[in-house]
């Protein structure tokens, strides 16, 4: 994120529009969604916004996201006791590993998302 808006910035001024670092700093605050008002209170009121370099902002909302999301719980969906109509232990094996396959795919899915 950090790099696409330095993209923006760098192509604005290239353009002729020069924002202050004051500016670029509250313009991040403004548009941040509502489920960030907390940490944009806590920013506003604890630092002085015109003195607040941006890529400090970014850190401190990087490191937010992160505690964040470290303390959502991960919910995972295990499978405690198989059963199976077949008797032949290779099949059991073999379906057993497709299942844990399976089931580490949707893992890595769900924590991308």
């Amino acid at each position: 994120m950090y790099d696409r808006l330095n993209t923006i910035i760098n192509s604005l001024a290239l353009l002729g529009k020069n924002y202050t670092n004051a500016e670029l700093v509250r313009k991040v605050l403004r548009y941040l969604p509502m489920n960030w008002d907390a940490k944009k209170t806590a920013i506003e009121e604890a630092k002085d916004l015109t003195t607040l370099r941006l890529d400090r902002l970014m850190g401190s909302l990087l490191s937010y996201e992160e505690e964040k999301w470290s303390s959502v719980p991960q919910t995972t969906k295990s499978i405690v006791f198989k059963t199976s109509a077949s008797t032949d232990d290779e099949s059991d094996d073999i379906q057993a590993e497709a299942d844990e396959e399976l089931s580490l795919l949707v893992k890595g899915l769900n924590e991308l998302l």
